[in-house]
């Protein structure tokens, strides 16, 4: 069965409940002597009210959804059904690397000509050179780094002597400190050969880098320095002789980093699909909300402002085929994603990015035919241009996406028909040839309807081979629940009031003993035949009254 039959069903089954079971107690008693009695009973069956959410709730609890879904009123009391599910989380570990920086070839003379030996000085001496070398601190963003925090990561240092001089090599840099100690390295060419060669790793746990972002508006660099103390040996050094250095920094890992992040530009959900499991039922007529929304819900631990930028949305509809673009205002994507600061570090901040009928087409594509929406999504850091120093990049750094469709009780319903068939035995009424006869009834429903919707129903009874047996309503009384009066807004100014009278004479009642089922037909229209916008809020109710008068006919026997 459908779900979207429960109403017509539910309320077939109450009149049923009615028709066979509601005899009182006290005229089915047993007596110890024959009498024939004709009492005719007349008095309320049943009371009560409803409101949207109960009808909801109903649904929804039959349901086979995969979702979250919730049911809620804003702060204004309008009902609102939101679907909610988690899409992606992306963490910095993912997203942001520190690549692989190499910084070769340093090196001291290589002349191109022969240095006889007598113009380097007396043999013995020290021979001092010095270099400062700003390497270009590769990055693939143009990020502007100013400093980075390293959980782990290595120094590469591989030196080379073709000279045939002695001698020590000091590396240092005031850019690199690693535990509470400045970098500093020597390394000893202990072989005049012509023939040095020296591997270094110096580990990089828990050490910083510090770099300049000031020398030069559109380079990042490190600056080490190379001081190198040739002992003289009193040979000559033959053209293409050298010191050389080779460094490389592999396998960085950061703990924290500290600039300007650049321009990432990610894939962060790839033709995700969202399915409108609501919708998925036969039936024929169309809802149409007014006010959908789509709501992505991201929570930013990053500190660096974000770019989301929502492509290839479109909303398809397996019903009629067609398949809708949702577009943009001009300037609405990318939505901007706040981020913590300085002062909120590790921290999380969160932004509700919200595609709604002020922004987009969303308001021409939601509504019961729906299907799904393909959508897809990257993530851009400093986005806009927004580049700033004051970015900030944590290893526990994360941004997590959910997804959330929020569906107002903002709405018009037309031509909204629905038909079942349900298994409806009547063959329990009592005859002549039971203890008691009913010999006639009549059902009274009274309404009071505080909803802008009415509904038209009818039920025909049939036999086991489906011939038609009666109908329960009339065209006169299909119409069990006019629509509330309301205004030019869709709020409800007054409610309506309704009476129903089904009267089941003794040849009625004859007839409609051999039902096994019943074929339920409904329409539900909300106020002026499905063509205005209407408003659910939490206190509109429908209140209906069921009575029931009926004569009945008992023998009692000894």
């Amino acid at each position: 069965m459908s779900r979207k039959t429960h109403i017509s069903r539910l309320i077939l089954l109450f009149f049923v409940a009615v028709i066979t079971s509601c005899v009182p107690d006290e005229f089915t008693g047993k007596y110890n002597f024959d009498v024939l009695w004709e009492p005719v009973y007349n008095g309320p069956v049943a009371f009560g009210n409803f409101t949207l959410k109960d009808i909801l709730d109903e649904m929804l609890d039959t349901s086979e959804l995969d979702l979250d879904v919730e049911i809620d009123e804003d702060s204004t009391n309008l009902y609102y059904v939101a679907y909610s599910d988690h899409i992606k989380s992306i963490r910095a570990s993912e997203w942001i690397d520190i690549p692989d920086q190499n910084f070769p070839d340093v090196y001291f003379y290589r002349p191109e000509i022969d240095i006889p030996a007598d113009s380097l000085g007396i043999t013995g001496a020290t021979i001092y050179r010095k270099k400062v070398e700003k390497f270009d601190f590769a990055t693939q963003h143009n990020e502007r780094i100013d400093s980075i925090f390293l959980t782990s990561g290595n120094l590469n240092t591989n030196t080379f002597s073709t000279l045939h001089h002695t001698g020590w090599l000091i590396i240092h840099s005031d850019q690199i400190k690693i535990g509470d100690e400045f970098y500093r390295d020597s390394i000893s060419i202990s072989d005049a050969s012509g023939s040095f060669s020296d591997s270094k790793v110096t580990p990089l746990n828990g050490s910083v880098l510090r770099l300049d972002n000031q020398s030069d508006p559109d380079t990042t660099f490190l600056e080490i320095i190379f001081e190198l103390y040739l002992i003289h040996s009193g040979n000559d050094i033959m053209a293409g002789e050298e010191v050389n250095v080779d460094m490389t920094f592999t396998d960085l890992i950061f703990q924290s980093a500290y600039g300007s992040f650049g321009d990432y530009d990610t894939l962060l959900i790839d033709n995700e699909q969202f399915e409108f499991e609501m919708f998925e039922y036969e039936f024929e007529g169309n809802v149409y909300f007014g006010d959908p929304r789509i709501n992505l819900l991201i929570d930013n631990s990053f500190g660096l402002p974000l770019g989301i930028n929502l492509f290839g949305l479109s909303a398809y509809s397996q019903k009629t085929g067609i398949e809708t673009d949702i577009t943009f205002e001009p300037g609405v994507n990318p939505f901007i994603i706040n981020a913590p600061d300085l002062s909120q570090l590790g921290q999380s901040v969160i932004t509700e990015i919200s595609v709604n009928k002020t922004n987009s087409n969303i308001d021409e594509v939601t509504n019961t035919t729906l299907s799904y929406i393909d959508y897809s999504a990257r993530a851009i850091t400093n986005p806009g241009g927004s580049a700033t120093q004051d970015n900030f990049v944590l290893d526990s750094s994360r941004a997590s996406v959910d997804f959330e469709v929020v569906l107002p009780m903002d709405l018009r319903a037309e031509d909204f028909e629905v038909e079942d068939t349900i298994d409806f035995d009547l063959s329990d009424i009592p005859d002549e040839n039971d203890d008691f006869e009913i010999k006639s009834f009549q059902i009274r429903m009274e309404t009071t309807n505080g909803m802008p919707v009415e509904i038209n129903m009818q039920a025909v009874l049939v036999d086991t081979f489906y011939n038609v047996l009666d109908s329960l309503f009339t065209e006169e009384t299909k119409n069990i629940l006019p629509s509330a009066l309301v205004d030019e807004n869709g709020k409800v100014l007054a409610p309506s009031q309704n009476e129903v009278l089904i009267d089941f004479p003794p040849n009625r009642l004859d007839l409609i003993r051999d039902t096994r089922h019943a074929m339920v037909s409904g329409t539900f229209e909300t106020t002026d035949e499905g063509q205005k916008m209407v408003k659910f809020y939490s206190y509109y109710v429908i209140n209906f009254k069921l009575g029931v008068k009926t004569e009945i006919s008992t023998i009692q026997k000894q």
